[in-house]
């Protein structure tokens, strides 16, 4: 059976509704909401953003799903590896639980793969990201400069060994500054 949405690389015409859809999204699963929409459009304004790495799920016209992928280094002591940072994630209440999210997610992981990206980490729940293959990034060596408490910062190689050797700091572009962990 063919799912009631398709997926796609957002379009302009699409921005108001993504933010419309994750600051509810947002508030209702870890009380915040304007932190993401705000970083979406941050990150829309970087030299690096991909338009075909943020894709939206749409049933009916109406943008009920998002994932943005975005460029991110991992900073060791003599070398740096470049990855992808899977940030945000959201969707449309009334809409969740019903595949979109794990869709969105086959969805950017085969595009990263197909545009030749090897990893990627993200803040997030393990159990959820654990079902598509993400790991512990601190057993990886990695740590998290916006400072997301162990267990939630995980990597997934999207090539064989691409996490092997990979080791340091991962370093965000400067629209992740409002997301940092304050540690209060």
């Amino acid at each position: 059976m063919t799912p009631a949405w398709i997926i796609r690389p957002e379009q302009p015409g699409d921005y108001a509704q993504i933010r419309e859809m994750t600051i509810p999204a947002f508030k209702a699963a870890y009380g915040t909401g304007e932190p993401e929409a705000d970083l979406i459009e941050r990150l829309r304004q970087q030299p690096d953003y991909d338009p075909t790495l943020s894709l939206v799920a749409v049933r009916e016209g109406l943008v009920v799903g998002h994932i943005l992928l975005s460029p991110v280094i991992v900073q060791g002591q003599a070398a740096s590896w470049p990855a992808l940072c899977l940030a945000p994630l959201g969707v449309r209440i009334g809409h969740q639980r019903q595949g979109i999210g794990s869709a969105l997610m086959r969805a950017g992981l085969a595009r990263a793969r197909e545009q030749g990206h090897c990893r990627i980490v993200l803040s997030g729940s393990p159990d959820y990201y654990g079902r598509f293959g993400f790991q512990d990034a601190h057993a990886c060596g990695m740590h998290d400069e916006l400072g997301t408490p162990p267990p939630h910062f995980l990597a997934l190689a999207l090539t064989e060994g691409a996490l092997e050797g990979v080791a340091g700091m991962v370093r965000y572009p400067a629209p992740f500054d409002a997301l940092r962990h304050t540690g209060e």
